[in-house]
C-alpha cells in the first residue's frame, strides 16, 4: 500500500513539473515583460560574474597553451611575412640589388618577423594587465548587452535553446515516469 502511495505521488509530482515546464515553454517562447526581464535581471545582472570568468579562461589559456604555441605562431608568422615580403613589387626589386640585395630582403624579413613576434608578446601581456582585463570586461558588457537585447538574434537563439533544454528535462521526467520506481 505504501508503495502505491509514494508511486501516485511521484506521477502526481511529475505531471505538475511537466505543467510548470510547459508553461515556461510556453512564456519564453513569446517576446513579453518575462523576456525582458530575464534579460535585464539574470544575464545583464552576470555580466560582472561573466566578465572575470573570460578573464580568467583567457588568463588560464595563456598560461598553458601560449608558450606551447609560440614557436608555430612564430614560424606561422614568419611564413606570411615571407610571401607578403616576395609579393611586394617594391621589396622584390630590392632583392635584385646587386651583392646585397638578398641579404637585405632576408634580414628584412627576419627584423619583421622577431618585430611581429615581440609585437604578439606584449599583447598576450598585455590581456593579462589591468588594462587587459578592463578590455576584457568592456567586451564582454558589450556582448552581455547585445545577448540581454530580446529582439536581438543571440537572444533568440538562447531562448530556443533554453526552450529545447526545457524539453529534454520534460522527456527526461517522462522517460522517469514510465519506468519502474
Amino acid at each position: 500500500m505504501q508503495k502505491e502511495e509514494v508511486k501516485k505521488n511521484n506521477q502526481i509530482s511529475n505531471h505538475v513539473i511537466e505543467t510548470i515546464l510547459a508553461a515556461v515553454q510556453g512564456e519564453m517562447a513569446k517576446t513579453n515583460p518575462l523576456t525582458h526581464r530575464v534579460a535585464r535581471e539574470v544575464v545583464l545582472a552576470h555580466r560582472g560574474a561573466v566578465a572575470g570568468w573570460i578573464n580568467k579562461l583567457l588568463d588560464e589559456w595563456i598560461k598553458t597553451h601560449y608558450q606551447i604555441r609560440r614557436q608555430r605562431l612564430e614560424n606561422y608568422m614568419s611564413h606570411v611575412i615571407r610571401r607578403v615580403i616576395h609579393s611586394t613589387a617594391e621589396l622584390r626589386r630590392l632583392e635584385r640589388l646587386p651583392f646585397v640585395g638578398q641579404w637585405i630582403a632576408m634580414e628584412l624579413e627576419k627584423t619583421i618577423t622577431v618585430m611581429t613576434v615581440h609585437v604578439v608578446d606584449q599583447v598576450v601581456a598585455d590581456l593579462r594587465s589591468q588594462s587587459g582585463a578592463e578590455l576584457i570586461e568592456e567586451t564582454s558588457n558589450f556582448i552581455l548587452t547585445a545577448i540581454a537585447d530580446p529582439d536581438g538574434e543571440m537572444s533568440q537563439l538562447l531562448k530556443r535553446m533554453f526552450i529545447e533544454s526545457l524539453t529534454i528535462v520534460t522527456d527526461e521526467i517522462a522517460v522517469k515516469k514510465h519506468s519502474p520506481c
